[in-house]
């Protein structure tokens, strides 16, 4: 064989290797990707399940006041009242 035919050779086998360390560090960069997804999965799954109860808590008060002003059970002024108190005063 002659030096070209080798240095064709030695060519072929460094691209062969550089092909292969670029698709291991690709392969790894997406595992990295694909854990820090899942746990943005996990933490926004939580915060949908922490409003879900959020909303449910209000949705079911503000059916409850209502109720109560309908039935006369409370004044509107004292639901006011209690929900300024509630909410910090705001």
């Amino acid at each position: 064989m002659t030096v070209y035919q080798y240095l064709c050779i030695v060519v072929c086998l460094v691209g062969l290797g550089l092909t292969t360390v670029a698709e291991h560090v690709q392969r790894v960069r997406i595992g990295y990707e694909v854990r820090r997804l899942e746990k943005e999965h996990r933490r926004l799954k939580q915060e949908r399940k922490t409003r879900r109860l959020m909303w449910e808590r209000l949705a079911a008060a503000e059916t409850v006041s209502k109720r109560s002003i309908d039935l006369k059970i409370v004044r509107a002024e004292d639901i006011e009242a209690l929900q300024m108190q509630a909410g910090g005063g705001h």
